[in-house]
């Protein structure tokens, strides 16, 4: 919890604060790695367009389109349960359950994202026909970043539910670059 001025002395925290100390030092970094991002998002998208022309940057955004699709499939919704069920954990200081639950679900989202890179790759012939382009060389490594998309995010989920603004920040940017 945020410590009362008056109370600092003491070193007693105010019960009556909403945010705590961590989530309140976090938002500098929020608001840095947003306002970096902006910057940082229009300059890869002008140098992703001019470097790989109009044709090939039509197959990038088909590609990552499918993929982030693919992305809200594969979490399978346990994101959520990420945010509600972390906390709950460290509260009651839980590790090997936290552990336990991190992992049973990052497998299984891992694995939804095997199953669908295997539909993906399935499926190709009818997604050249539909879209009328050729995606070889496109699905394998739309498939790599979906893994490390669901990876990213259920990371992101667990920092965030434990009011690590920071790491989430640097997370967020390094993701960006």
């Amino acid at each position: 919890m945020v410590m009362d001025a008056r109370k600092q002395g003491a070193g007693e925290e105010d019960s009556t604060a909403f945010f705590s100390r961590e989530a309140v030092s976090g938002v500098p970094w929020m608001v840095a790695n947003k306002a970096a991002m902006l910057f940082v998002y229009m300059g890869l998208s002008v140098l992703t367009v001019r470097l790989l022309g109009p044709v090939e940057y039509g197959r990038f955004v088909l590609a990552r389109s499918i993929m982030e699709f693919l992305a809200i499939l594969c979490a399978m919704g346990l994101d959520v349960a990420i945010l509600r069920f972390v906390p709950e954990l460290v509260a009651t200081r839980n590790k090997a359950g936290l552990r336990r639950f991190l992992l049973r679900v990052l497998a299984l989202q891992q694995a939804a994202a095997a199953i669908a890179v295997v539909a993906l790759i399935l499926a190709r012939p009818l997604l050249e026909r539909t879209f009328r382009v050729d995606l070889a060389g496109v699905l394998l490594p739309a498939g790599s970043l979906l893994a490390a998309t669901i990876f990213k995010d259920a990371m992101n989920n667990a920092f965030t539910a434990l009011f690590r603004a920071r790491i989430v920040a640097v997370l967020s940017f390094l993701n960006g670059v």
